[in-house]
């Protein structure tokens, strides 16, 4: 006799704001559960993920964690308690809304920006081009920048621009686990406060292609024409200049990476973590009010 289990499913939470709609999927650490304590099942499943992106993934956290296992010890193997992941489409405003978020999350320092960490002349250019760097060049130098950062703050940090592939992503879950397995030996064992139990959060900003690519030529355009006041008055910092900003196609390119790469990540971490998805097309303070409302509802 076959019985049948009823579950309960993850409802999407809608908020009006402003004749806008943001859709809030509500995700723990933990899948859902029934009623009766088992995993939900879902009317539309997620396929499992490709085995050679999860090898791949393997091979280069383990090469990755050799590296600052090497370069640090063992024992200094230390990472903030709160990781907020955030990426979001070219133009969606991560740079503008980050001060908000770390208001809200009580965050004082800076926010990690990953492409700051890509400053190879060759990951410049590719960056320019508007092509990404390869998983493993990201991965060494982000972790390393966790670990620094737990020096001066052990509580928590913004990390800008990762994930952006599937191999990124399931490297997200790889540094989970691991954390867990490191506060084990050093906390469980040896009582030392500082590693403690990890919270991760995913946070992504997104906009339609349109108004991404409109986005993107009023940056490059507003960019060019400061420039253009600081070469004539000598006052004022020269701004920066991408070659997506500047090229309807370039841009296009760019967010239909960000768009291909970003749906496949976003299967594999979901299910796992805090996942905020918030819809950045609509005035500043609009979108405001939205990450401020889905990251209270999921703290």
């Amino acid at each position: 006799r076959v019985r049948r289990l009823s579950t309960t499913l993850c409802r999407p939470r809608k908020s009006f704001l402003a004749g806008k709609t943001m859709l809030s999927l509500s995700l723990s650490n933990q899948p859902p559960k029934s009623s009766l304590g088992s995993p939900a099942t879902s009317p539309h499943p997620v396929l499992p993920p490709k085995k050679s992106s999860i090898s791949r993934a393997q091979i280069i956290f383990r090469q990755a964690m050799n590296t600052v296992e090497g370069q640090f010890g063992r024992s200094e193997l230390v990472f903030p308690k709160d990781i907020m992941w955030l990426a979001g489409a070219p133009g969606a405003g991560k740079g503008t809304l980050t001060p908000h978020i770390m208001l809200l999350r009580s965050l004082t320092l800076k926010p990690i920006e990953v492409s700051s960490l890509l400053i190879s002349p060759e990951l410049k250019a590719r960056k320019e081009e508007g092509n990404f760097a390869s998983d493993d060049e990201v991965l060494s130098l982000l972790l390393q920048a966790l670990i620094e950062r737990t020096k001066t703050d052990p509580f928590g940090v913004i990390v800008d621009g990762f994930p952006r592939t599937e191999v990124q992503a399931h490297c997200i879950s790889l540094l989970f686990d691991e954390i867990r397995a490191l506060r084990r030996e050093f906390y469980d064992k040896a009582h030392d406060t500082r590693f403690r139990r990890p919270i991760f959060h995913i946070t992504v900003l997104f906009l339609s292609k349109a108004e991404s690519i409109r986005r993107q030529m009023s940056r490059g355009k507003t960019a060019l024409e400061q420039n253009e006041k600081v070469r004539l008055t000598g006052v004022g910092e020269l701004s920066l200049v991408r070659a997506t900003d500047l090229d309807r196609v370039l841009a296009g390119n760019r967010y239909d990476k960000f768009q291909d790469t970003l749906l496949e990540s976003l299967q594999v971490v979901k299910h796992r973590f805090h996942f905020h998805f918030i819809d950045a097309e609509a005035p500043l303070d609009v979108v405001k009010e939205r990450v401020r409302s889905e990251l209270e509802y999921q703290s």
